[in-house]
């Protein structure tokens, strides 16, 4: 039997994840297991086996933004059996359960990180994560020679600007900066007071000038690379005030350098990959790449659940676009193929409605993957066209449209990696 977890539930949850996961259970380990067992515990769904607790999955829900359009996104997480059931398909069980409960939950898109082949088997697809990549304390060729990167330089009133974030006296700027910074990006998480929990850490930084915060960092330190994503130190969160982009600079200065201080050899931070940024970092003498990496055996992994959902919480940016497009006028039908799945709509009079019985007039049959890109605004429709299953026609003025529908944008980072 598989249903919703309850209070009660929460140490024999505990359990099977220290067993499944095969992870020592610290005090830190518990205390953040069962505050987020607790306080998400609609969110569990547990596998029943003779009235003994064998299997669970956490569903976390969240928003994020596409310009004016906000979608919902769940993720699967904690997928767990105990050890001793383990190839007895109580794993498939519980995975098919989960993708009938997002279904009826109305989620658009779900995401997840774990064994390709298992979760492409529920319809899972690999997705790329970006970060950015620094070493630190290198030593490098310069012609004939060797030569320390040591630490940056970083001046006395700049340094004294930057402190530890205090969450009862910086939370409302740093929820006013998040917002003003994650805007300006495709596919940014909706951060608010109900999803928000920074805490106090000696990595949470704001850089504080004349009384007013300008920009924060928040990064974690652990004790040793969790991944090739996620690095001793890794900074998950960034944000600054529009045209303080030298902030994050100061940030990365002073991140570095507590590294060389500990022999951290190396950093990764998640960040927007955003022309300006990068022209930050090129001013810094520090070694940095730009990663966009795909998992084999294990990855990060998208799919849409429900394309109608999807499409209709789409509406409000979709018509955003049609209104500044140079083929706001054309008026006809489309349907967009996913194979597993399908969308119709009406454009017309600068609106766009969803139909269920539609003989479209263009028919667009894509890759789920594709889509998904297009979406996010990680590619144009202009670079996937030739990827079509089946070749339409297209005339230029339609073509100008879709273009306009579906740009290439800045993505923000986190929330879909």
């Amino acid at each position: 039997m598989i249903r919703t977890a309850t209070k009660r539930d929460v140490d024999s949850i505990l359990k099977v994840l220290d067993k499944a996961f095969n992870v020592l259970r610290t005090k830190e380990r518990e205390t953040y297991l069962r505050n987020l067992v607790l306080k998400e515990i609609k969110y569990w769904r547990v596998l029943v086996l003779d009235g003994k607790l064998i299997g669970t999955v956490h569903l976390s829900a969240s928003k994020f933004r596409i310009g004016k359009s906000v979608i919902i996104k769940m993720d699967p997480g904690e997928v767990a059996v105990l050890p001793e059931h383990h190839g007895k398909g109580y794993g498939t069980i519980l995975m098919k359960d989960t993708m009938e409960w997002l279904k009826k939950a109305n989620c658009d898109i779900s995401r997840l990180g774990g064994l390709t082949e298992f979760y492409a088997r529920f319809g899972y697809l690999r997705f790329p994560r970006r970060y950015i990549e620094f070493t630190v304390g290198k030593k490098v060729q310069a012609g004939a020679a060797l030569v320390l990167e040591g630490e940056l330089p970083l001046e006395k009133e700049i340094q004294a600007k930057i402190r530890q974030f205090n969450p009862k006296k910086d939370f409302s700027s740093y929820l006013k900066i998040s917002k003003e910074f994650n805007d300006q990006y495709n596919a940014t998480r909706i951060i608010s007071k109900e999803n928000a929990h920074p805490s106090e850490n000696p990595l949470h930084i704001v850089y504080e000038e004349n009384g007013k915060i300008l920009g924060y960092m928040f990064a974690i330190q652990m004790k040793e690379d969790f991944s090739e994503f996620e690095a001793r130190i890794t900074g998950n969160e960034v944000g600054y005030k529009k045209g303080k982009q030298n902030v994050f600079g100061h940030f990365v200065k002073y991140i570095y350098n507590y590294a060389l201080r500990n022999k951290i050899e190396r950093i990764t931070v998640r960040v927007p990959f955003d022309p300006q940024i990068k022209n930050v970092l090129l001013k810094i003498p520090i070694n940095f790449k730009l990663i966009e990496i795909y998992g084999g055996k294990s990855s990060n992994m998208l799919q849409i659940i429900n394309i109608k959902s999807l499409f209709n919480r789409l509406i409000p940016e979709l018509e955003e676009r049609l209104k500044k497009s140079l083929a706001s006028n054309w008026k006809g039908s489309f349907e967009i193929n996913i194979g597993k799945d399908n969308v119709k709509f009406n454009i017309g009079s600068g609106k766009i409605k969803l139909v269920n019985e539609l003989s479209p007039e263009i028919k667009l049959v894509i890759d789920e993957y594709y889509l998904l890109e297009l979406i996010l605004g990680l590619v144009s429709f202009s670079e996937i066209k030739h990827l079509l299953k089946e070749k339409v026609k297209l005339t230029k003025t339609t073509e100008t449209l879709l273009n306009d529908l579906f740009p290439r944008k800045l993505v923000g980072s986190g929330n879909w990696e």
